[in-house]
């Protein structure tokens, strides 16, 4: 069973120590998932997992993960806001909003829970062209 939010504190200093302070990446550049700038060329993920990328300017991040029937897809996106403001997005197959954060803080985090088996894509991107690194955890829990 997967607690919401349940170590963010720490894994926002992991984010800082790993991203921020070891200048983990910066751009213009890409991150090992590239390319993944849309829906076609989205990284395909497991779960449980991390993702660290970086997102530069009018350049969204875009990974699949495959979900269970009635299993919860959980996405929490970790970054400094400082750097700049980073949101993420759910969508489903067929290219249906699931689910959507963009709060102004440190984390952004995003639930779904399909009826079917589905594959549901994550979108990472930045507020009015925003560049920033961060840390995505994915998980899905089917208990």
């Amino acid at each position: 069973h997967v607690e919401r939010g349940s170590h963010r504190h720490a894994d926002l200093r992991e984010v800082q120590s790993v991203v921020v302070a070891d200048g983990f990446l910066a751009c213009p550049a890409d991150d090992a998932h590239e390319e993944n700038d849309d829906a076609a060329s989205a990284a395909a993920i497991g779960a449980p997992s991390a993702a660290r990328g970086i997102v530069c300017a009018a350049d969204e991040d875009h990974f699949v993960v495959d979900v269970g029937a009635q299993c919860t897809i959980i996405a929490e996106l970790f970054f400094e806001h400082d750097d700049g403001d980073l949101d993420v997005r759910l969508f489903d197959a067929a290219g249906g909003s699931l689910d959507t954060s963009l709060s102004v803080s440190d984390s952004e985090i995003v639930t779904a829970t399909p009826a079917t088996a589905t594959t549901v894509r994550v979108v990472v991107e930045g507020f009015q062209d925003a560049e920033n690194a961060y840390v995505l955890h994915v998980d899905v829990d089917c208990t």
